[in-house]
Order: structure tokens, then sequence, then C-alpha cells
């Protein structure tokens, strides 16, 4: 329990702890948080599997879904949503297996297509700096305007944050 926050434990973290530990030595605020931040992993295929049989055999809410693998509503909305993205369609054939259903569904993480242009990183980064009315969601939308088919502003936001 923190008796400056009222933080009483369970699922959240307390921000006093998270904000104390950047007064470490090198270590700023936002690094604080990531010591916190655990990363998504992927689905096994038998649980994806599973999600796709519910929902196309059964007929399962997503509610329900979850409820029967365990998982939460978002996630079985990811799921469903990288399912109908891969071209794929259920029943999955026979010949399909494991990996061609992974490198299908998580297609978008294994780098950029090389049809899609990437932004001027160091035209971002000026941008940014030039106004505090410039923010990086106005500089994404610019950059969808000039390339339709770019990338999402998630992949961009995290792209800028690696440059």
């Amino acid at each position: 329990n923190c008796d400056d926050c009222s933080w009483r434990g369970g699922f959240s973290l307390c921000r006093c702890l998270v904000q104390s530990l950047h007064t470490l030595p090198g270590v700023s605020e936002k690094e604080g948080w990531e010591l916190f931040v655990v990363p998504e992993e992927r689905l096994s295929m038998r649980k994806i599997k599973e999600v796709l049989r519910l929902r196309f055999e059964k007929g399962l809410s997503y509610q329900e879904i979850a409820l029967s693998c365990r998982m939460g509503n978002s996630t079985v909305g990811d799921c469903l949503t990288r399912f109908s993205t891969s071209g794929l369609s259920w029943p999955l054939p026979d010949e399909m297996d494991d990996k061609t259903l992974e490198d299908r569904s998580y297609r978008e993480h294994q780098g950029a297509p090389p049809d899609q242009e990437a932004p001027d990183w160091a035209w971002v980064h000026r941008e940014l700096h030039k106004s505090k009315l410039v923010t990086l969601n106005l500089l994404w939308q610019e950059y969808r305007e000039a390339h339709p088919q770019g990338y999402q502003y998630s992949w961009f936001c995290c792209q800028h944050a690696a440059y």
C-alpha cells in the first residue's frame, strides 16, 4: 500500500513507486515505467486455432470465447482481426501447418513491406521541435496524406521512438 497515492496493490502500479525509480542514478521516468512493461506474447497456435474453431464452428461471442480460452476479449478480437487480414478462410486447409499460420497471422511484425515508403525521420524530428503545437499525430496525418497506403499510427510511433 502507498500512503501518498492510496495505491492498494492489485494489477495497477503505484505511480509514486515508478516515479521514484527515475531518481536512481541513470534511470529516467520513462525507463522506470519500462521496467514494469511486459512484452506481449504471441498466442500459441493451439490457442489461435481454438479461438477460430469456437468462433466459426460454434458461433460463440468474443466474451464467450474469452471465458472459454481464459484470455481477454481484446485478445480474442485481436486474434480474429489478424485472421481476417491474413487472407485465410475457415476451415483451414488440411495442409496448413502451424508455422504457415503463424507467419500469415503475424506478418506485419516481420518488417516493413517493400511497397510502403518509410517517413523521413530526420524531418519528423525537426518538425516536432519547431513548435509545441506540432504533434506526432499531426505529422503522421501529413505522412498519410502523402502516402495513403502508408504505415499505421502505432507503427509510426514505434519507429519514431526507435529513431
